[in-house]
């Protein structure tokens, strides 16, 4: 499962990317220049009526693209200039909400949780549990390995001296983490033992037996 996220990430920096570029051209409002064409005027060859609108263009074009944000755009009244874009914030949100969707579906086809891609789409309680789970996985293969080496060295030392006997590593793995939630837990089983044993369904042995099978929480 794990080794999926490399390529998950991989994949999404990919989209990310191109929707970046779409949101560019189309996304953010940009400043257009409309201007008229000169008039040509009387006795003027094609050749030099051409020749004057090209350099009347490019020397507005020059004027636009040398602009700083403080100064001001000085025309003749045949230059228009507007701004063009996405009316509102549709395209922005829109963005965000195919994003959005392409990560959950992303999460669900290698059945990953969104924290791992560093999203947040809920509580961060589930999420700090399920990251302690996965930690504590690790905990518990690092142990089966640390308990098979304890034996094997414990038993050799027990052998040399010649002491009988079997070796057993145990590692006390009871959770601090959702303390609370398993106090409840065993709250409402405890209840329920005590419930059966008063409507006569258990008697007082088996109900014993039950209330000293649950697994205390940790203070």
């Amino acid at each position: 499962m794990l080794n999926s996220i490399g390529f998950i990430s991989r994949l999404e920096q990919k989209l990310i990317f191109d929707m970046s570029q779409t949101l560019e051209r189309s996304g953010y409002h940009r400043v257009q220049v409309q201007l008229n064409k000169p008039e040509k005027l009387p006795g003027e060859s094609d050749e030099a009526y051409i020749q004057r609108a090209n350099s009347y263009f490019d020397s507005t074009v020059d004027l636009m693209k040398n602009l700083k944000p403080s100064d001001s755009a000085v025309t003749w009244d045949d230059v228009q200039i507007n701004t063009i874009g996405p009316s509102g914030q549709g395209v922005a949100s829109s963005w965000y909400l195919y994003h959005r969707a392409l990560v959950e579906d992303i999460c669900a086809g290698v059945h990953l949780d969104p924290f791992m891609l560093g999203y947040s789409f809920g509580t961060t309680q589930t999420w700090a549990r399920f990251k302690f789970e996965i930690m504590m996985r690790q905990i518990v293969a690092v142990q089966e390995k640390a308990k098979g080496f304890l034996k094997w060295l414990v038993g050799l030392e027990m052998a040399l001296k010649g002491l009988p006997g079997e070796v057993e590593v145990l590692f006390d793995n009871r959770r601090v983490f959702g303390s609370i939630e398993r106090f409840k837990a065993e709250k409402i089983i405890a209840e329920s033992i005590i419930a059966q044993y008063q409507a006569g369904l258990l008697d007082r042995k088996e109900a014993r037996e039950r209330i000293e099978k649950i697994e205390p929480g940790i203070i």
